[in-house]
């Protein structure tokens, strides 16, 4: 039987992948028949292309391999340098590798990963390299799924505009490794007043005054997955919004509003407070359905979707609550007044009801996004509570008050049409990231000395960049002499998508350090780590 021959350049996984795609009916394909003495084109193709990508090939790796013999002394200070510089590099020559910050050790656990932790991608780790976002090459296409995705899409879209305006990249936005927490929740529970991940992270939410000042909970709030996935391309600039106010009014003018709040959502709450909830009266939102049941000519409020714990007792709950179809947000319009309120963390709507033209009422919250100290009660909407409910709804019903309620729209407007057009998003996006950078200096000022031990071996060739829908898990970065500071050897080329480090014990006694994508052996474990010369080490893949 004849060995499969694999097309040159190509790895037998990558023929394999091929083979995998072609349809059946191509299958006599692998019955080659043999050629005509006048084909000489075949001939060209079948001997001498292989012959000459093998030449070409040979002189690169010689060329490579010259280079880094050259520069080996260079390579292995930069590799002390930032091997070294840092106690993340005493624990590895301790094998002591577990006892660096809990940032450190959150981070090296999702970079080691295959798939970025949890099944929502609980947390995703990112990488932000000399105004360019990276991630590792197997998470780049899950990250097309996750929510996370819009964090990045809001940061490069950030960088491209300050870029545009400055001409060059702002250093600040330099060498930060970031972590986003890719779910609903923040960490933060407010009930125990425990943060419980102690480390820096991105969110889509944080804690509101209420519950105690910043310091307790370390997360630093992003623009709303929703607001940018809705706006970002229909919304451009303020010069967009002003359209859409203008269609707003003539669709939905004051004169014609109906003298009610409305409310719809669904039966969530935030487990942490009202986990042990067995009535629809027990949470906030069963409560302002009850309150619409009790006055019914000052609020509109029911529940389109009964779910989380009371899902099971859906049918018996349709004669004691408000149940009614789900209505589009554009329909909301037709009242004088919106009511928001949180369910299961954070109310991701608030920021969108400030760009309608009813006045939005919002319930004292739990949890709020980035902006809320940019705006103001009174001015940009009004505050409530659950206990007051029925006089504010009132309040603002009472024609006496018209002029000041329109006021109130326009301000909620103005700020609408600055802030959560894509410019405004995408710059937000970079205001909060550097906020998210000082935290982590405030957490652990060593933390830029244990990241450089994990990541900066090399140069971020070694990343690849966040692009949508790439399926990076057939992507192969080779070195090359332009990248050859990232070589710690120079015994042949490897392949490598992200370099992290890791000392173990081998079969024989010998010390492995690990890289991802690359497996090095030492026979023994130095200060050097294996420096050139040294020993002989070999390579595998990872």
């Amino acid at each position: 039987m004849m060995k499969k021959r694999h097309a040159p350049g190509r790895s037998p996984a990558h023929q394999h992948d091929d083979d995998a795609d072609r349809p059946s009916k191509d299958a006599h394909f692998h019955k080659q028949e043999k050629p005509t003495s006048s084909s000489s084109s075949y001939t060209v193709r079948r001997y001498m292309l292989p012959l000459l990508c093998t030449a070409i090939s040979w002189h690169l790796l010689t060329s490579l391999l010259h280079h880094l013999q050259f520069n080996s002394s260079s390579a292995n200070d930069r590799l002390k340098y930032y091997s070294f510089s840092s106690s993340h590099a005493d624990n590895i020559n301790n094998s002591n590798f577990p006892e660096v910050s809990p940032f450190t050790a959150k981070l090296e656990h999702l970079l080691i990963s295959n798939i970025a932790e949890g099944k929502l991608g609980f947390f995703v780790p990112l990488v932000l390299e000399n105004g360019r976002l990276l991630c590792r090459k197997k998470h780049r296409y899950q990250l097309s799924a996750f929510r996370t995705r819009y964090v990045a899409q809001m940061i490069r879209r950030g960088l491209e505009l300050q870029k545009k305006k400055n001409k060059k990249q702002d250093s600040t936005y330099n060498s930060i490794p970031i972590i986003v927490m890719d779910v609903d929740g923040n960490g933060c529970n407010i009930a125990a007043h425990r943060d419980d991940f102690p480390f820096p992270r991105l969110t889509w939410s944080t804690p509101s005054h209420k519950h105690g000042d910043e310091s307790w909970c370390n997360v630093i709030g992003m623009p709303s997955y929703e607001t940018w996935k809705y706006y970002h391309r229909t919304h451009s600039t303020y010069l967009d919004w002003e359209a859409t106010f203008v269609q707003n009014e003539v669709q939905y003018p004051w004169s014609r509003k109906l003298d009610k709040a409305i409310w719809r959502g669904s039966t969530t709450y935030e487990v942490s407070q009202y986990g042990d909830a067995t009535s629809l009266q027990d949470i906030p939102r069963g409560q302002l359905v009850q309150l619409s049941r009790e006055h019914p000519e000052l609020i509109d409020a029911g529940f389109h979707k009964i779910n989380q714990k009371f899902e099971k007792r859906k049918q018996e709950l349709k004669g004691e609550t408000n149940v009614v179809r789900r209505m589009v947000g554009s329909d909301m319009m037709r009242y004088k007044a919106i009511i928001d309120i949180d369910g299961n963390n954070w109310s991701s709507r608030f920021g969108m009801l400030l760009c309608s033209n009813s006045v939005v009422i919002k319930i004292d919250p739990d949890f709020v996004e980035y902006f809320y100290e940019d705006i103001q009660p009174n001015v940009h909407y009004i505050a409530a509570s659950l206990d007051n409910l029925t006089e504010t709804v009132a309040y603002v019903m009472d024609k006496r008050n018209e002029e000041e309620m329109q006021q109130m729209i326009k301000s909620a407007n103005n700020w609408c049409k600055k802030s959560l057009s894509e410019e405004g998003l995408a710059k937000d996006s970079l205001i909060q990231l550097d906020r998210y950078r000082q935290a982590l200096d405030d957490y652990d000022m060593n933390w830029s000395k244990e990241w450089m031990g994990i990541v900066m071996l090399g140069v971020s060739s070694t990343f690849l960049p966040i692009l949508p829908l790439l399926d990076c898990s057939r992507d192969v970065i080779t070195l090359s002499a332009t990248s050859a500071d990232v070589v710690l050897f120079s015994v042949q080329v490897v392949q490598v998508c992200w370099i992290t480090m890791d000392v173990t014990k081998g079969r024989r006694g010998e010390s492995r350090l690990s890289l991802l994508g690359v497996s090095l052996l030492c026979a023994s474990p130095t200060d050097e780590l294996c420096p050139p010369g040294q020993k002989k080490g070999t390579t595998e893949s990872f």
